[in-house]
């Protein structure tokens, strides 16, 4: 983390792009073939005060196994916090997180995580003033399969704002979020969602959510605003973050049990990283 400097400075701290990607493989020409993918991208800028300190984390997790059959995966994430004193118009967070998994034959699974977080420490907020931001964001999901009853296809994406009191550091207080999430499943269940507090104000012109029948396809595309104002001087910390995870299998239960240490692995590095979590709505 940063020190905090007396002088107008230019602070990043940026995560380089990262691309993990594990494959297996036992092909065979004409066996039926997997897809999954789920992708977020989000931006913010346009910020009414800049915080004090910056941080940006990503993580990313494959696995692959087939043992009679081919599958690839790839995880790949970008994460950004830009500020600068004395342009603030350039400054900005923005991330990107990207999980894909491909596979056929007659036994594998595959695997693939991926996740951006970005956070603003200490934006200080005078009494009767109001703070405000700019915000750009994206999930698109997709899986497909040849062989229903047989193959399966799964992407969960999601995309999240938080905005904190930190007066109690060791307790914060949410108080405005956004939540865009998506779960798909190839065959099975087909869900987008959007959660907001009032303080999240949509574009209307800017603004589409597609899900589409069968299961196999969503989008979401949103831009929009958040603003609060504070009666008394307040201390804020702004999280964003995009999560993705992507599966296909020819299933086995040890396979579903991997795919769940897994999850539960990812989640533990990025606690370990820092003390503030997902907002929830």
């Amino acid at each position: 983390m940063f020190m905090i400097n007396r002088l107008p400075i230019t602070r990043i701290v940026a995560s380089l792009a990262t691309s993990i990607g594990t494959s297996a493989l036992l092909a065979i020409p004409g066996w039926a073939s997997t897809l999954s993918s789920s992708e977020a991208t989000f931006k913010i800028n346009h910020f009414s005060a800049l915080p004090l300190n910056v941080t940006a984390l990503r993580d990313t997790n494959t696995q692959a196994i087939a043992p009679n059959g081919l599958v690839k995966s790839n995880a790949d994430a970008n994460a950004l916090f830009l500020t600068d004193e004395s342009n603030r118009s350039s400054s900005q967070a923005n991330g990107s997180s990207s999980s894909v998994v491909s596979g056929s034959g007659n036994h594998y699974s595959g695997l693939a995580q991926s996740v951006a977080q970005v956070i603003g420490y200490t934006f200080q907020i005078g009494s009767g003033e109001t703070f405000s931001f700019d915000f750009d964001t994206s999930l698109n999901l997709n899986t497909s399969i040849d062989q229903p009853g047989n193959e399966t296809a799964t992407a969960i994406g999601t995309i999240g704002l938080g905005l904190y009191d930190s007066a109690d550091p060791a307790n914060l207080t949410l108080l405005d979020f956004l939540t865009i999430a998506s779960n798909l499943g190839t065959p099975g269940s087909n869900a987008l969602t959007v959660d907001q507090s009032a303080g999240i104000t949509f574009s209307s012109k800017q603004t589409s959510l597609n899900s589409f029948s069968g299961g196999n396809q969503a989008s979401a595309s949103v831009q929009g605003s958040l603003s609060r104002s504070f009666t008394s001087p307040t201390s804020l910390i702004l999280v964003g973050y995009g999560s993705n995870q992507a599966t296909v299998a020819v299933p086995e239960p040890s396979n579903v049990l991997a795919s769940v240490f897994c999850i539960g692995l990812l989640g533990i590095r990025l606690q370990r990283k820092s003390k503030l979590i997902e907002p929830k709505s």
